[in-house]
């Protein structure tokens, strides 16, 4: 049609064409704004769970000064100020970040009646929220950049809200660790974490964390690392796929954002807020003791079924972090084959532990059994049996799984065993399960799930004798962790790591302990948080959705949705997502 002149009807459909373009803009325009409403109503939610988390926490501190047990009750007289102040702290700064939503809702004309709630007034539970719903000028780009920012994003005028905003939070963060690193002290040693720096500096590097933290109490430290760093944000940063460069945060966060995203903006702050404060005074609480049952005190521990293994053995340890509580030891009574009736006798209390100690008569299959209880908060006792099984004198077999006592379908799982007495063994498949000899190992496939037995049989000359059968449990593999190149799901990747990230990955992470399992992927959709629609293809290669993920703004959500196809032959759905920075 070009050079040609058009007829009427031409023009007509011409000017249908462009009206209909521009209502499908105005769609997307209103799709994403209330996009900014559901986010906003989803922070929402989470931080009042959150903020429910630290009140739980608090009121437990407060409970326990009237303890009836001494111990507990100067110890929560002890962490009760630090949690008020934290308290005291958060709700300062919360209604700093009130006082900026009412002044960008009011420049907009709205009616703060309609949008702004505050329930329990007054108390300690006061709560201020805000309807986004009601809000009319969601599409409002000129107030938020006034309010917050000025005219320029890459020059935040410091007499704006947005660099108020900046510095009280970097506040909170100092003031937060403070408190939670002094609260340790006591008469004979004073704790805390320095957080001065040079002027115009707004963080600690990790080399000064690392030095100061010393004089932070042990039991401390990882908290209040973890505290300073969640708060902590990135002063300078390049925008605009990097066309524009070092942006301050209050730039980056309020660049002409409509108003319902400034607002949502500021929910997300506050959710910070109310995590970093739920983490003290839970940290707090725990060293007087929670939950229903009172621990505080925690003591890493490392066993094995057996302290004697034999040349080629592989040994299986268990290491767990127990808890225990050093104001109350717990009550342990046993019995054993010569002594029918429960006692007490012989058992030593160390650390929250009771210790018995009985001579092994006799050879063959023993047993020492009896209960354990410990008191709960409300002073009623909890009983739960115990047994301990062993064998004393005679020979014995034992079939070890290097990986885990669990044999997977699909997986080439090594099993290895010893007979102690016997020139040597061997092993031989019993019901649901083949066994293979590779080496020093044998390779056990379970047929189908349910249980799977091995027996060892120890062999001397031209004598073998069935040792043991032990049971296995045969179940599927497990479902591999989904990452993005190096992008973990719930991570907070940058532009450039999401460039360079152009393949998909299914594995097993370090929790997992098989190794060489390969899953293949299938099939994938991605999305991103605000725009219209997602890209779909095949295999493990996104480049298809390269064009969409270079266009997301920071602070977007990628949803990734998978089929992978495991060396079992299932087929299952993994996915994950992370944030934009």
């Amino acid at each position: 049609m070009a050079g040609g002149k058009e007829t009427p009807r031409q023009k007509m459909i011409g000017m249908m064409y462009l009206v209909l373009t521009a209502l499908l803009a105005l769609n997307v325009s209103k799709t994403i704004l209330d996009a900014f409403v559901t986010f906003d109503n989803n922070i929402k939610d989470g931080t009042m769970t959150i903020a429910g988390q630290g009140t739980e926490a608090y009121q437990g501190i407060k409970e326990m000064t009237e303890s009836d047990e001494a111990g507990r009750k100067k110890a929560a007289l002890k962490y009760l100020p630090a949690a008020d102040s934290i308290r005291e702290l958060t709700s300062r700064k919360i209604s700093i970040l009130n006082e900026m939503r009412d002044l960008m809702l009011t420049k907009v004309g709205e009616d703060l009646s309609l949008i702004k709630t505050v329930t329990d007034e007054g108390t300690q539970y006061e709560r201020t929220t805000y309807n986004l719903e009601n809000v009319n000028s969601k599409d409002n780009y000129d107030v938020p950049m006034e309010v917050m920012v000025g005219p320029e994003i890459k020059n935040p005028q410091p007499n704006k809200e947005g660099m108020r905003l900046w510095n009280e939070m970097n506040g909170f963060r100092d003031d937060l660790v403070r408190i939670l690193a002094e609260a340790s002290s006591n008469e004979k040693e004073k704790f805390t974490f320095d957080t001065s720096r040079e002027e115009g500096v707004s963080a600690l590097d990790s080399a000064q964390i690392e030095e100061r933290i010393s004089k932070t109490y042990l039991d401390d430290r990882g908290i209040v690392k973890q505290i300073y760093s969640q708060l902590t944000k990135v002063e300078y940063a390049d925008v605009h796929q990097g066309e524009t460069k070092n942006i301050h945060w209050v730039g980056r966060s309020f660049d002409h954002a409509p108003i319902v995203a400034a607002l949502a903006t500021l929910s997300s702050i506050e959710q910070e807020l109310r995590t970093a404060e739920a983490m003290a005074l839970k940290h707090l609480r725990t060293k007087i003791g929670s939950s229903e049952y009172s621990f505080n005190k925690i003591q890493p521990l490392a066993f094995a079924g057996s302290n004697y293994f034999n040349q080629g053995d592989s040994i299986e340890l268990k290491v767990m972090m127990a808890a225990y509580d050093e104001y109350q030891s717990p009550r342990v009574t046993w019995t054993n084959d010569s002594t029918k009736e429960a006692q007490e006798l012989n058992v030593q209390y160390r650390d929250g532990k009771g210790y018995i100690k009985v001579k092994a008569d006799g050879a063959g299959v023993k047993q020492l059994s009896g209960k354990i209880a410990i008191k709960k908060k409300n002073g009623t006792e909890t009983v739960q049996p115990w047994s301990f099984n062993y064998e004393v004198g005679a020979p014995s077999g034992e079939i070890s799984l290097p990986d885990m006592r669990i044999l997977y379908i699909g997986y080439d799982n090594k099993v290895t065993g010893a007979a102690s007495g016997y020139n040597s063994f061997n092993l031989k498949p019993g019901n649901n399960v083949g066994l293979t000899k590779s080496g020093d190992f044998w390779i056990a496939k379970p047929k189908s799930r349910g249980k799977a037995s091995i027996s060892i049989v120890g062999i001397s000359g031209d004598k073998s004798v069935t040792l043991n059968t032990v049971e296995f449990e045969a179940r599927p593999l497990p479902n591999p962790e989904l990452k993005l190149g190096s992008i973990e799901s719930g991570a907070e990747a940058s532009k450039s790591a999401l460039k360079a990230a152009t393949r998909l990955f299914a594995s097993y992470g370090p929790d997992v302990p098989l190794t060489g399992v390969k899953f293949d992927v299938q099939s994938w959709e991605v999305s991103v948080s605000g725009a219209p629609r997602p890209v779909k293809g095949q295999g493990a290669s996104i480049a298809a959705a390269q064009s969409l993920l270079k266009q997301a703004p920071s602070g977007a959500i990628v949803q990734i949705n998978t089929r992978v196809k495991g060396p079992d032959g299932v087929v299952r759905r993994r996915n994950m997502s992370f944030k934009i920075k």
